[in-house]
């Protein structure tokens, strides 16, 4: 059973929102609409292929995560992290980039030449984290718990687009 894009394509952004924040979700509100897949509609009434998530931590941050699938003008993944002294960009879609912006102008903006090594090094640790956890015996830095709680999100995000209106966690 899918839970919908919300889950298939921005679940990682939700994972990401909990670990920048330090914080669990409090509140959600999302819309969403089928824009690309037409023909889905009669067989599948409440498909969406676009969706945007408005969100309150428990810190009292606030996080957005918006979302598509069946695009056709290439991979987008990108992070934006705004500070009371600046902002953070993470990932561009000609490439992958990091820059910092604050008053002392736009910073350090690294290329990655292609969309399949733009997560390579990621997937490397991760595969390494993982085996070093069997061989020691440790818990792994993304837990189940982690993934729960990614589920719990996309499930009200789900339930705030068919009910449309805000829906709180916990």
């Amino acid at each position: 059973m899918s839970l919908g894009p919300l889950a298939e394509v921005s679940s990682h952004d939700i994972d990401t929102i909990r670990w920048i924040t330090a914080s669990e979700f409090r509140e959600v509100y999302a819309i969403a609409g089928n824009y690309r897949c037409p023909d889905a509609k009669a067989n599948f009434p409440d498909y969406y292929d676009n969706v945007m998530l408005l969100a309150s931590l428990d810190n009292g941050m606030q996080g957005f995560v918006g979302g598509a699938v069946s695009v056709r003008y290439g991979y987008d993944a990108r992070v934006e992290v705004l500070g009371q002294r600046g902002i953070v960009f993470i990932g561009e879609l000609s490439g992958g980039s990091f820059a910092v912006c604050n008053d002392q102008g736009a910073m350090a903006r690294p290329i990655v030449k292609s969309w399949s090594n733009l997560f390579a090094e990621a997937y490397l640790r991760e595969d390494a984290g993982f085996i070093e956890c069997i061989l020691q015996d440790k818990t792994p830095a993304a837990t189940g718990y982690d993934g729960m709680m990614a589920v719990k999100v996309v499930e009200a995000g789900n339930r705030s687009i068919a009910e449309k209106r805000p829906v709180r966690l916990g």
